[in-house]
Order: structure tokens, then C-alpha cells, then sequence
């Protein structure tokens, strides 16, 4: 029975951390198709099977754009600490009797070892932590690529109907002309 429960309790915890990583692939992905198929006036039938090959679609996009704007450093998963010069100016004012000179570089400190000694002796309470932190940048690079996407698409939907001061998507039965009250 208890190899069972640890079965289970690995496969939920798995699934879980797929479901917050990964579901915002899908989302970010849709919103940039849905904007993209309203700028570009493509017609979408949300019918049958439509919704379901629309959210794997989303997923593949959603993964691209964060690896494209990744790629050109616009948005990142990794850390990058603040400048040398402001970690010095820091580090004098609010710590002066400290000997910062002495510090070792990070490049000197060795990676491995340290993720090794995390491993063993972190508590399940900071391994949350780390593990909200990854999932928190993953959020953060997945959904501003997606965002960064999405306005840039809209720029462009405004920039192709320059007269309309707003353009809204017209009902399936009704017939929508947008029109502008500044003109007559």
C-alpha cells in the first residue's frame, strides 16, 4: 500500500508542476493566435475538435515565443544580479565594517558542490520556495513573451483601422459596422 501512495502522490506531484509550468504555454500561445486571427481577419469556427487542436496549438506557440524572445534576451528564466557597481555601493553603505574585498567571486564558488549540499540538507520547506521561484520565472517568461506578442499585434490591428477609436469583435448573427463619431 505505501509504494502505491508514493506512486500516486509522485505522478500528482509531476502532473501538478506540468500543469502550472505548462499551462501558461497554452494560454499566452491562444492569446497570441486569438489576436493574431482577429488582426489578420481569420475566420476561426470554435467547433468540435477546434478548441481542443487550438490549446496544443496555443502550447507550441506559447513554447516558441518564449524561446525567440529569450534568444534576444528580452525576457530570461535565468538570474541577473544587479550591477557590480551598485552591489559595491550597497555593500559600503549599509555594511561598511564588513571586508567585501575578501569575498569570493562567483565564478570561484563551485556550482555543483553547492546544488549537491542544497540537495541534501535543504528543508522541504525552502525546496517549495526554490521549486515557487521556478515556476514564478517560467510565469514570467512565458506570459511576457506571449503579452509582448499580443500588444505587438494589436499595434498593428490599431494601426490598420486608424479612424475607429475602439474595434470590437461583432456577434455571430449581427452585422457590425464600426464607426467613428469624431467623423461626419
Amino acid at each position: 500500500m505505501a509504494a502505491d501512495d508514493t506512486l500516486i502522490k509522485e505522478i500528482l506531484g509531476t502532473f501538478k508542476d506540468f500543469i502550472y509550468r505548462d499551462l501558461f504555454y497554452v494560454v499566452g500561445g491562444v492569446s497570441v493566435l486569438l489576436s493574431g486571427s482577429h488582426a489578420f481577419d481569420l475566420p476561426f469556427k470554435y467547433t468540435g475538435w477546434t478548441g481542443v487542436y487550438m490549446a496544443l496549438l496555443g502550447y507550441v506557440v506559447g513554447y516558441s515565443l518564449q524561446e525567440i524572445w529569450s534568444i534576444f534576451g528580452v525576457v530570461t528564466t535565468s538570474y541577473k544580479g544587479p550591477p557590480k557597481c551598485f552591489i559595491r555601493w550597497a555593500a559600503k553603505r549599509f555594511a561598511p565594517l564588513e571586508d567585501w574585498e575578501s569575498l569570493p567571486c562567483l565564478r570561484q564558488v563551485d556550482q555543483k558542490a553547492l546544488r549537491n549540499c542544497l540537495d541534501k540538507h535543504c528543508s522541504e520547506y525552502h525546496r517549495d520556495r526554490i521549486g515557487r521561484t521556478i515556476n514564478l520565472k517560467q510565469l514570467g517568461s512565458s506570459m511576457g513573451s506571449s503579452l509582448l506578442t499580443t500588444t505587438i499585434i494589436l499595434i498593428y490591428l490599431i494601426y490598420k483601422h486608424p479612424y475607429d477609436l475602439f474595434y470590437v469583435l461583432p456577434r455571430a448573427n449581427t452585422r457590425f459596422v464600426p464607426t467613428n463619431p469624431l467623423r461626419k
